[in-house]
């Protein structure tokens, strides 16, 4: 709709009624030769494709028109140089283009113009066009006081076009920040691109940095920007097609036309501009219905379980992809005749494919979406199953350990009535111990696994350490030393388990008869206990360091000792759970394990 109400702002009143245009192909006629040449008709606009000649164009204004001021007016604003000559005037009025200065312009306005007193006795007026773009150019002549009214037109809906791709370029830019995906990143450089080159075509830029950008910089710009639009469409296609593992071919086709876009660049560079240029239309005159034959032919559709964009749905975009491409670059090429639509198809072309692209990322959103809470759903299914399957471990656990206990207690209720305190009873009721210590170790990690829950409480740092001594068989060997009178911050019970399991490891694993001691530490200015449990090596040697707290490790020498290998680490997992740390080290024949709890 923009574009349609550009093209009837500029179509308002035009006085011309014939058109010819003759090809210098030295580049050097001067007007006076040029006139005596046979010009060949010409009943739309110039578009003669890349070209090192110079092109006239010879206009008629209409007979009727009684004389005052005209505006000439040409468009694209990418021309590089355009003269106006007249009846008498063998040098040029003034030069225009995007090589030179605004102010060489009638007025400043979008399109590049000049104001004459036109007289009726000379209708013709010729114009030279050189440029190392494509020769398509459009001229129209309307009275001077149209000119303003026209402008405003041009303004108002050029501004619409940019806002349009100024929107696009937002959700882009959406989209990248939310996923971070290198495709929607090259979405964003693309519509950051076409926003750059709008605001560029459509003069913008010329319009509103006079003598902050020298024409030459606005024109090198403009070029590089062409390339990189380009490059990144591409780009784009590149990887969006990788998502549907695309044939051979295909992909070798499509990153071959990156790389003729890439060496065109290169070419401009060096000074080959109207080769770069010509060559970066023809790679999006091939681009175009490649993307057709990709879409159609190049993705393996059976191999593909759920496409992101179904077959019959890409296709139709690239076909309408191709619509826009091809009215694009063939005109700009010279391959058909244009008219003044052709000139802004650019912008059509840039607008959808800037929706179809949206509309790629947004059904690939969509369908990652998708993915990720059929994934969740897929995740929560397992764990509730997994739940399920903890919940029946551990009332079977349950079941097992009482069934074990009870029949444990009856050996050892069993042995000391038939046995009494003999030798043979005493074997007995060890083994029955190591027996119980191995299955509440087991119901300790069980309970760990599932997530222990517990509560700080104040308690009696004494009352605790002297309630695990007591507890023990063979007490008689800790030595408890330096245990300050104070009160701690700590679940009890855990605290309980710590210290038992540190103490049986301890009594279990030191020469029969030595003692094993325990020394408390609470200095008045930490806010943190020091506990720590030494006894010298015994028969079954000392433990790795590296895995002492291993889940289940025990030393080769360990293995004739009834154990389970839960107890340090538990020991150390329940001393994490209370905010502490537990260190173990090996010093002179003598083992340390050193625990910090806050206070």
């Amino acid at each position: 709709m923009a574009i349609f109400c550009i093209l009837q702002g500029q179509a308002m009143a035009d006085l011309i009624v014939e058109r010819a245009f003759y090809e210098d192909r030295t580049a050097s006629l001067n007007f006076e030769q040029v006139r005596e040449q046979d010009f060949v008709p010409l009943h739309n606009l110039l578009n003669q494709g890349y070209s090192d000649s110079a092109f006239w164009v010879r206009i008629k204004v209409d007979d009727t028109f009684q004389g005052g001021k005209i505006a000439i007016k040409i468009i694209p604003t990418y021309l590089d140089e355009i003269g106006l000559y007249s009846e008498g005037r063998p040098e040029p009025w003034r030069l225009v283009g995007d090589r030179y200065p605004l102010a060489n312009n009638g007025i400043k306005a979008l399109g590049h113009n000049f104001i004459v007193d036109h007289r009726i006795e000379s209708p013709y007026y010729w114009l030279r066009l050189k440029t190392v773009s494509t020769n398509l150019m459009d001229i129209e002549a309307i009275p001077h006081e149209l000119l303003y009214e026209s402008s405003v037109v041009e303004y108002i809906f050029s501004a619409m076009l940019l806002g349009v791709l100024g929107i696009f370029l937002l959700m882009s830019l959406g989209y990248f920040v939310a996923s971070r995906e290198v495709i929607n990143g090259v979405f964003f450089l693309k519509q950051l691109l076409a926003l750059l080159h709008a605001s560029l075509f459509l003069g913008y830029v010329r319009l509103l940095t006079p003598g902050m950008l020298s024409p030459e910089v606005v024109d090198a710009l403009f070029s590089y920007c062409v390339f990189a639009t380009t490059f990144s469409v591409g780009l784009f296609y590149a990887l969006f097609f990788k998502e549907y593992k695309i044939r051979a071919w295909a992909n070798l086709l499509l990153w071959l036309c990156l790389l003729f876009i890439v060496l065109a660049g290169l070419m401009f560079a060096v000074g080959h501009r109207a080769l770069a240029l010509n060559i970066n239309m023809m790679a999006i005159a091939v681009l175009s219905p490649l993307l057709v034959l990709i879409a159609i032919w190049g993705i393996p559709w059976r191999a593909i379980d759920k496409p992101v964009i179904s077959r019959r749905a890409l296709i139709g975009i690239q076909s309408a992809n191709f619509v826009t491409g091809f009215l694009h670059s063939m005109p700009s090429l010279g391959a058909v005749t244009g008219t003044k639509f052709s000139i802004y198809v650019v912008m059509l072309h840039a607008i959808i494919s800037s929706i179809f692209m949206l509309m790629i990322v947004r059904f690939r959103a969509r369908n990652q979406e998708q993915q990720r809470l059929a994934e969740l759903a897929m995740h929560a299914g397992r764990a509730e199953q997994e739940k399920q399957q903890r919940e029946k471990q551990a009332q079977f656990m349950a079941m097992l350990t009482h069934e074990l206990k009870t029949s444990l207690a009856l050996i050892r209720f069993a042995a000391r009535n038939a046995l009494g305190r003999s030798q043979p009873a005493v074997r007995i009721e060890q083994a029955v111990d190591d027996m119980n210590s191995v299955i509440e170790r087991c119901q300790q990690a069980d309970k760990l696994e599932r997530g222990w829950s517990f509560e700080k409480k104040k308690h009696s740092l004494v009352a605790l350490v002297q309630e695990c001594v007591d507890r023990l068989d063979n007490k008689e060997r800790v030595q408890v030393s330096g245990i300050p009178d104070m009160t701690i911050f700590t679940d009890g019970a855990l605290f309980r388990i710590i210290l038992n399991n540190l103490l049986e490891n301890a009594l279990k694993y030191s020469p029969p008869g030595d003692p094993v001691v325990l020394q408390v530490m609470a200095p008045a200015s930490s806010p943190q206990m020091l506990l720590k449990l030494m006894n010298r090596v015994g028969h079954a040697g000392a433990p790795d360091k590296a895995r002492v707290f291993e889940k289940y490790y025990r030393s080769d020498l360990a293995q004739t000792t009834t154990g389970s290998g839960l107890g340090l680490y538990i020991v150390r997992a329940l001393t994490q759970l209370l905010g502490g740390q537990v260190d173990f080290a090996h010093e002179d024949e003598t083992v340390i394990f050193s625990i910090t709890l806050p206070l």
